[in-house]
């Protein structure tokens, strides 16, 4: 009889719970002043960041219902750039934010864990990403007389442009009330109106490197950057067959700028021909694949 009634105590001490907080177990709802989180961890830490998490979770879920319809937007080069779901791109904002002053509102050990109540600052944190907007908008960089360097600094400027406003709709999520920002179109004006053309001494390169450049901006008779692509061609006959060396000369062109660049290829075929136009899809490639860096 004692056996069995030391076995049920040894049962029910085993089975026994910690008494975990309840604040922990019923996180205090947000309100229009504060956010909070709950989260544990095997240390102060790890709890800490677990409440962070929790918060950020959250936020990207409120991101979710708030632009849910939001699907697609027009690019700033006037071409139609369709996203899955645009609020993705916010998400993204969220898991590379750092939650600013935030308080710890409550932190218990239980046994070998740790409890963590946090709470932040809506207003302040708003503010703060709003701050960091004016300042990285001062710092993106100045107009000139070359619209090569324009189409340049403006493809960079916009890919920030266009992280801000992000971070911007997570400071509007925030705190609804905070300030407006009026974003430069400069930028955008740029990279919509920069027209091109293509000059070349071959019919293939210049139809090849017009479908590239065309996919992006305008063709035009009068363009501002003028893309003329010249290549030369050495043929010679080895062992019965033809081995082809093309050196491609890129010049790109404004007003007031120009650019120049060489490209070395090579190919070999049974036929004469083949082996020519094998060598200046090569250099081709490798013109587009410049373009596309710097355009």
């Amino acid at each position: 009889m004692r056996y069995l009634i030391f076995l049920a105590l040894l049962i029910l001490g085993c089975s026994s719970k910690p008494d975990i907080p309840k604040w922990y177990l019923n996180t205090p709802k947000d309100n229009s002043l504060y956010l909070y989180g709950s989260g544990e961890g095997y240390d102060r830490n790890e709890a800490i960041n677990s409440a962070l998490s929790f918060i950020a979770s959250k936020l990207k879920v409120k991101i979710s219902s708030t632009f849910q319809s939001e699907k697609s937007y027009i690019d700033y080069n006037g071409k139609e750039d369709v996203y899955k779901n645009m609020s993705q791109n916010i998400k993204s904002t969220i898991d590379n934010f750092t939650f600013y002053n935030y308080q710890i509102d409550k932190i218990k050990k239980i046994d070998d864990k740790y409890y963590a109540l946090i709470k932040i600052n809506r207003q302040t944190n708003a503010q703060k990403i709003i701050q960091d907007i004016k300042n990285s908008l001062k710092n993106l960089p100045a107009l000139t007389n070359s619209a090569i360097e324009n189409l340049k600094n403006a493809k960079k400027a916009q890919k920030t442009i266009i992280k801000l406003k992000n971070r911007y709709k997570l400071a509007k999520i925030l705190n609804p009330q905070i300030q407006n920002i009026n974003f430069p179109k400069k930028y955008e004006k740029i990279i919509r109106n920069t027209t091109f053309n293509v000059y070349s001494n071959s019919t293939f390169l210049k139809n090849y490197l017009l479908n590239t450049i065309s996919k992006k901006y305008t063709i035009s008779n009068s363009p501002k950057i003028k893309v003329i692509a010249n290549v030369y061609l050495k043929t010679k006959k080895i062992v019965g067959e033809y081995l082809t060396n093309a050196k491609l000369n890129l010049l790109l062109k404004d007003k007031t700028t120009q650019k120049e660049y060489f490209f070395e290829c090579a190919a070999s075929s049974f036929n004469p021909e083949l082996s020519k136009k094998l060598a200046i899809k090569k250099c081709a490639d490798k013109a587009k694949k410049l373009l596309n860096t710097l355009f």
